[in-house]
């Protein structure tokens, strides 16, 4: 019996922003705001530069500088499309089919759309069980010679 399987409707690869920067950058900036605050609180608190306290001045120069350079920072459509190459080489997918009736594996073999789906997903192997006696339900022959054999 196959696997009856429904497609997911999401785009795992669609970008969110505010402001032009992704939720990491974001949590970053608040960190790093986050910890000028408290070094100008602790190491610099009677200093002031242009009329504003010095953990102030840092948390905007931190905001100042670190928004566009974020920004810049990010990386380009060319670099993402590397990686993605990147990571699809070594997540390809095998399918297993495993058959434990004759009919079935030959009512498989003929649908040739079913293992062509398979074959564009990645590898495609037969498992051939044995049927009540122990005899195999198939000779290895028997499978086209694109799909693998597991006996």
């Amino acid at each position: 019996m196959a696997l009856k399987m429904s497609p997911v409707s999401r785009n795992l690869h669609a970008k969110v922003t505010l402001l032009g920067l992704e939720l990491e950058d974001m949590l970053f900036l608040a960190a790093a705001s986050a910890g000028a605050m408290l070094v100008g609180q602790f190491f610099f608190s009677d200093r002031y530069m242009f009329f504003l306290p010095m953990n102030w001045f840092l948390l905007l120069m931190v905001l100042v500088i670190g928004v566009p350079g974020r920004i810049v920072r990010q990386t380009t459509n060319e670099e993402r499309e590397r990686i993605k190459r990147t990571v699809e080489a070594y997540l390809e997918p095998v399918v297993h089919e495993i058959k434990v009736r004759r009919a079935d594996l030959l009512g498989d073999l003929k649908n040739i759309s079913k293992r062509s789906a398979y074959l564009d997903l990645g590898e495609c192997w037969y498992v051939l069980g044995q049927d009540a006696k122990g005899r195999a339900i198939a000779d290895p022959d028997e499978v086209p010679a694109e799909c693998g054999v597991i006996r």
